[in-house]
């Protein structure tokens, strides 16, 4: 075997070896009261970067914005070694609705430290929108550079332009635990009753850890009409009113 090849090889399993790692720690789960529901994470490290994904989940009964996940990175002496946010990937969550997100160490150096870190959660209550918009179609090739890809169409089915459609892919691996996050928008505007194709496309790395995934889409104007029950995994939260603080466990990474 050739040594660049012997090289990728490792790079590979050792990917494989942190997304497992992660997994089996992130197990480590508590159930707090209602409102807003973190998953059990995965952790990994991509291109030297220390990286967080997983899902939050709107336990309540009103539609939540600005759905902000903080981690904090630690080291083995629970030293703070770093720290992002973002928002989960749906502007708007509906109640019993589901958004994945997405957290990276922003220093390579940095990331080689971490051991543990810590998730905070806050959103806001925000008004109801309609629920308008229709995945009609979808399926999954890998492309020759091995990503994994999600093309299908998306509906309009609302009475007005639906603008900036966005479709989400949350893709999970055999033991339900999140692995990769990614989405495509479709036309910017969308009709009453149109159509448009989309093409979301996971990094090659992460591809072959995929057993399945789930879509959800959003426009300014619209929510996605719901589909399957949503499936089975559970976690934590803490709560006040309005603006909402959430604290995840402490998970210990790779």
């Amino acid at each position: 075997m050739k040594p660049s090849r012997i090289r990728s090889t490792f790079a590979l399993l050792l990917f494989v070896l942190l997304i497992s790692l992660g997994n089996s720690i992130s197990r480590n789960r508590a159930i707090a009261s209602a409102g807003i529901w973190v998953s059990p994470s995965t952790s990994y490290i991509d291109s030297g970067y220390y990286n967080i994904v997983g899902e939050v989940e709107n336990k309540g009964d009103s539609y939540l914005a600005y759905i902000k996940l903080i981690a904090t990175f630690y080291d083995e002496n629970d030293t703070v070694v770093g720290m992002d946010y973002d928002f989960a990937k749906l502007d708007v969550l509906p109640p019993g609705r589901r958004a994945p997100f997405i957290l990276s160490s922003n220093d390579v150096n940095q990331s080689g430290k971490v051991r543990s870190y810590a998730l905070n959660c806050t959103y806001q209550i925000t008004s109801v929108i309609p629920q308008e918009l229709e995945i009609v179609s979808n399926s999954t090739y890998i492309d020759n550079i091995g990503q994994k890809r999600i093309i299908g169409e998306i509906k309009n089915l609302g009475t007005v332009d639906a603008t900036d459609v966005k479709i989400v892919a949350t893709c999970f691996n055999t033991t339900g635990f999140v692995v990769a996050v990614d989405f495509a928008y479709a036309s910017r505007v969308m009709g009453p009753n149109q159509t448009s194709p989309f093409d979301i496309s996971i990094d090659e790395q992460l591809t072959p850890l995929i057993n399945h995934y789930v879509l959800t889409a959003e426009s300014y104007e619209y929510a996605m009409v719901p589909e399957l029950p949503l499936g089975i995994t559970s976690m934590l939260i803490l709560i006040i009113p309005t603006t909402v603080v959430a604290y995840a466990l402490r998970k210990h990474g790779g």
